[in-house]
């Protein structure tokens, strides 16, 4: 394996056990996907929730990408603060888009609201505000 030693057997037990004995030996994790469920060993980094693997239901995308689209779209469904952010966002950048005559004025408009409200997201996520009270600030600043 990395230290450059070869093994062969004619069972497959002696290689599956050489196998997890080297990737016990090098401290490596053996995670769990959080999209499809299989095994798989983390690549880039130990952080890494979703394999590289394509899913037997993914339209040939990666779990990779599918995982985080889907936890997305459901973190914005199930939370209301997030659903009406996205809802903002997507309005008032709909409308700088479209209008020739947005200001530069504007631009900072939104986007210092943009600043604060991703502010906002992030103290939920870390658990300094309540799901309640990030609907609440949505709604009241979502006008400014």
């Amino acid at each position: 394996m990395q230290n450059g030693i070869k093994y062969s057997s004619r069972y497959f037990d002696n290689i599956c056990f050489i196998v997890l004995s080297e990737l016990v030996n090098n401290n490596i994790t053996i995670k769990t996907c959080k999209h499809c469920g299989r095994y798989f060993i983390p690549v880039n980094r130990q952080a890494e929730v979703y394999c590289d693997l394509t899913p037997r239901s993914g339209n040939g995308k990666k779990c990779r990408e599918l995982g985080a689209r889907t936890t997305y779209a459901k973190n914005v469904k199930e939370v209301d603060g997030l659903l009406i952010y996205r809802r903002t966002y997507q309005k008032r950048l709909m409308e700088l888009s479209r209008n020739p005559n947005t200001s530069e004025k504007d631009k900072k408009k939104f986007n210092a609201w943009k600043k604060s409200a991703q502010e906002k997201i992030k103290e939920f996520k870390k658990g300094k505000i309540t799901e309640e009270q990030l609907k609440i600030w949505m709604e009241e600043n979502k006008d400014l």
